[in-house]
């Protein structure tokens, strides 16, 4: 009776109990920790704010930072701190094919949400210290009860208190804390920033270092967080300028200042699409040359226009005239069987009990058997 399915299934705990996770840090706690570091009162803990910031713009995970084999600035043509980066070798996604026999490259932009720059301040702290960055020192070493730099990496928990202590949040550790601040909450900050802005899954997927199917794209890219950095930057730099609130609720997170010839204003005008500078520019210039045709344009004209891919609807492919379609219940893979077939598909796969007939079209997002249909195309 112990082994029996519908015991075991009438006996499990049926209350629902909420995911634990790490909570994201808020706008006023990474600007606390920006002024710690402009600011320091003790040198440690401008260290420890510095490597936390770089956590967190470099969307890392603490101790795969901790594990870093390198470590550079890199600067622009004028000679001014453009991107922190941190190489290394053993982090979590190292055995998948995506990231397998190269180093994961981790770059953190050194504009932060506060509108300055850090890394020169953190830099002029560590140096201080006597710290130097990887393969010759520790991003973040631990210190010793006398103040002096050991040989080891700060671990995950002493970063989580050590944070928590920073930012006055000793008491969001217990069962019922409204937010769980730990050091998962470095990497998860600008990814959630991300996800409220808007961003699209691949982007946040490059941001966050995580496996994908676009393998063969990242092998000849070289660079394949080129994008994802661009996206980044001006991410922060609509925080910075407060068009983009992240702890608003979702109607108040994208605001536009509205500023006139007497100086800025105190009301901030609600934006429902957000037109890139080049964007504008072009609209102006029709409207100049509008101006002379005694049409006048339509105010309430969509932006994006008829032909653009974003009006485009994707619908699954159509199989050819006599070719049935069957689709797994539990994979909702789409085979095909050719005329006078009903036990093997076109792709030489069997029926199974899993595969029903279909006869309407199914859901957009549902996975094709290409080898079908590309074979029933053929004959």
């Amino acid at each position: 009776m112990l082994d029996s399915k519908r015991c075991q299934g009438v006996s499990r705990e049926t209350c629902p109990k909420e995911r634990k996770q790490a909570s994201p840090l808020t706008v006023a706690e990474l600007v606390k920790l920006h002024t710690i570091v402009d600011e320091a009162k003790d040198v440690w803990d401008a260290v420890f704010a510095g490597a936390a910031l770089l956590c967190c713009y470099c969307r890392g995970r603490w101790g795969d930072l901790m594990r870093s084999e390198s470590a550079f600035l890199d600067t622009d043509e004028k000679g001014d701190p453009a991107f922190v980066e941190t190489r290394t070798g053993r982090h979590k996604t190292m055995s998948s094919q995506m990231h397998r026999h190269q180093f994961l490259p981790m770059v953190a932009p050194v504009k932060g949400v506060h509108g300055g720059e850090w890394s020169t301040p953190w830099i002029k702290h560590r140096q201080e210290l006597g710290l130097t960055f990887p393969p010759c020192g520790l991003i973040m070493p631990a210190p010793d009860r006398e103040g002096a730099a050991t040989q080891r990496p700060l671990e995950s928990g002493e970063c989580g208190k050590w944070l928590r202590r920073l930012l006055g949040a000793e008491d969001a550790v217990g069962a019922n804390a409204e937010r769980r601040i730990s050091s998962h909450s470095l990497k998860c900050t600008m990814l959630s920033f991300a996800a409220k802005r808007g961003l699209s899954i691949p982007d946040r997927l490059m941001l966050g270092y995580h496996s994908s199917q676009m393998h063969m794209a990242m092998v000849y890219s070289r660079d394949g967080a080129a994008a994802s950095l661009l996206l980044l930057e001006k991410l922060i730099d609509e925080i910075s300028k407060g068009i983009f609130r992240p702890e608003s609720t979702r109607s108040g997170r994208l605001v536009e200042q509205m500023t006139d010839a007497s100086g800025p204003q105190n009301a901030e005008v609600k934006i429902e699409t957000v037109l890139s500078s080049e964007e504008e520019e072009s609209d102006k210039a029709v409207e100049s040359e509008s101006s002379d045709s005694t049409s006048e344009s339509d105010s309430s004209e969509s932006v994006v226009p008829k032909d653009h891919s974003f009006n485009r609807v994707f619908a699954p492919p159509r199989p050819p005239t006599g070719y049935d379609r069957w689709q797994h219940s539990k994979l909702k893979t789409v085979h095909l069987t050719a005329p006078g077939y009903c036990k093997v598909f076109v792709c030489g796969r069997p029926v199974g009990s899993f595969h029903c007939r279909v006869d309407e079209d199914p859901r957009f997002d549902s996975p094709i058997c290409w080898a079908c249909f590309n074979k029933a195309s053929v004959e």
